[in-house]
């Protein structure tokens, strides 16, 4: 489990994957192949990492070294469609802004799903709608994006200069515990500071069913 991994001020060097093809059918797809290369830890960042006796024994029984792979699997978003990904370790996905992030039990396999939600408003009934439609009644979801992080308050970006970007990146462990990722862009294009880990408490079936059918409508 990686999560352990992503507290505040640790550096890595990754490149973020680009989005897979965009559908319009709202359809419930297989991960596509998107190429993404590995996370490396790149040190730590003083002005976010606080440098306390409790830190410091955790990060000495971590054992990270410098340029240490972090191993995951990446789910990919693909606007207009739902990607699923049978869970074969911890599993990423992103840059998170409203999209939902579902997990269920199928076939005797656990899935992770990203529900992919555009800005077009056809799109976004399709792909919900589809998704409602088709999910066992064992799908817990949460939200990664919306609401979890105020990148403006003290703490964060106060704290940090020479951000170029920042984005969220969801977290999926293999216990099926669901995180929120702060990821910020520092110097280069593949360099990133974590701003901060949190936890996010999953929504039921009947949430995600609520959230994603037009008021009144039933399937």
């Amino acid at each position: 489990m990686i999560e352990r991994y992503f507290t505040a001020g640790r550096r890595f060097k990754w490149t973020v994957p680009q989005a897979a093809a965009s559908g319009t059918d709202g359809a419930i797809i297989d991960n596509p192949l998107i190429a993404h290369g590995p996370m490396t830890y790149d040190g730590l960042d003083g002005r976010l990492y606080k440098q306390t006796t409790t830190n410091m024994m955790a990060q000495a029984q971590l054992g990270l070294t410098m340029g240490m792979h972090i191993p995951y699997s990446w789910l990919a978003y693909a606007p207009g469609r739902t990607t699923r990904l049978s869970a074969a370790g911890d599993i990423l996905t992103g840059p998170m802004s409203g999209c939902i992030i579902a997990t269920w039990q199928q076939g005797g396999k656990h899935y992770v799903g990203h529900v992919g939600t555009t800005e077009d408003t056809t799109q976004n009934d399709r792909v919900k709608a589809t998704f409602a439609a088709n999910m066992p009644q064992n799908t817990s979801g949460f939200n990664p994006g919306s609401g979890v992080w105020n990148i403006d308050a003290p703490g964060i970006m106060a704290q940090i200069t020479g951000i170029k970007a920042w984005i969220q990146v969801a977290l999926v462990t293999t216990n099926n515990q669901c995180h929120s990722i702060l990821m910020l862009k520092i110097k280069n294009p593949n360099e990133w500071v974590v701003g901060g880990i949190k936890r996010v408490d999953l929504m039921d079936y009947d949430d995600i069913r609520s959230k994603f059918l037009p008021r009144g409508r039933v399937l």
